[in-house]
């Protein structure tokens, strides 16, 4: 009983003034100005991010064609390895090393490609799932 007088008389001087309707929407308005140019800012990140990602995926191409190319013009009387060892393991390596080289930049170009591609595909679905919320 003690404590509902005392917090009647906490809060029984407390008279909350309401702004006009000028003033709220006014404060609204800047907030959802303040939004829409964070969204314009992330769009235009997004985009960036794109192009960037579009570069890499035509370079790492590029890059990958061009070392195909580059172990493909070797002299076939040269190794790529050279271990000079009887071990059977490093002897098929020094054998089968341009292949093995060829194998390995096809990965490599391949897994790129891949990562790059699923990079660009994610971001552009970032916009999508903004949408739906």
């Amino acid at each position: 009983m003690e404590k509902d007088k005392l917090l009647a008389d906490l809060f029984g001087d407390f008279k909350p003034t309401l702004s006009d309707d000028a003033q709220f929407m006014a404060a609204l308005e800047r907030r959802l100005d303040a939004v829409e140019h964070l969204k314009q800012i992330q769009q235009a990140q997004l985009r960036r991010y794109r192009y960037a990602m579009a570069a890499v995926l035509a370079m790492a191409l590029v890059a990958g064609g061009g070392l195909f190319m580059v172990i493909s013009q070797w002299p076939a009387d040269v190794p790529v390895f050279r271990f000079e060892s009887n071990w059977q393991v490093l002897v098929f390596i020094e054998q089968h090393g341009r292949l093995i080289v060829q194998i390995l930049a096809a990965m490599l170009t391949g897994y790129a490609t891949i990562a790059i591609g699923n990079a660009i595909q994610n971001w552009q679905e970032v916009p999508r799932r903004e949408s739906h919320r």
